[in-house]
C-alpha cells in the first residue's frame, strides 16, 4: 500500500473507529436505561398488586362483617318470631280451657260468657 494512500486512509479508519466506539457506548447506555426502565416499571407493577390485593382483602372483610351483622339480625328475628308464635300458642291453649270450662260447653252460638273471652 502506498504511503499516500495509508496517509489519507488513516484518519479515515480512526473516525470509523471512534464512531463505532461511540456507537457502542450508546448503545450499551440505552441497554442500561431500557433494563433500569423494565425494573423500575415491575416494582411499580407489584407495589400496584399488593395495593389492590389488600383493597380486595378490605373489601371482603367488610363484606363478612356486614353478612355476619344480617345473619345475626336474621336470627335474632327468627327467634323473636318464635317466641311470639310459642305466646300465641299458648294464649289459644287457654282460652281453649277457658271456653270449656263455660258451662254449655257444646252449645252453639256467642252466648255473654263466650264474648267476654274475646279480644277486646
Amino acid at each position: 500500500m502506498p504511503a499516500w494512500l495509508s496517509k489519507a486512509i488513516m484518519p479515515v479508519l480512526v473516525a470509523a473507529g471512534i464512531f463505532l466506539l461511540a456507537a457502542l457506548l450508546v448503545l450499551q447506555a440505552v441497554n442500561g436505561v431500557t433494563s433500569w426502565l423494565e425494573t423500575r416499571r415491575e416494582r411499580i407493577i407489584a407495589a400496584n398488586n399488593e395495593y389492590w390485593k389488600g383493597e380486595i382483602a378490605r373489601t371482603n372483610l367488610e363484606t363478612a362483617r356486614t353478612q355476619a351483622a344480617q345473619l345475626q339480625g336474621a336470627l335474632q328475628l327468627e327467634a323473636d318470631a318464635q317466641a311470639k308464635l310459642k305466646e300465641a300458642d299458648a294464649q289459644l291453649v287457654e282460652l281453649e280451657k277457658r271456653n270449656a270450662e263455660l258451662p254449655n260447653g257444646n252449645a252453639c252460638g256467642l252466648g255473654r260468657a263466650r264474648g267476654q273471652l274475646l279480644p277486646k
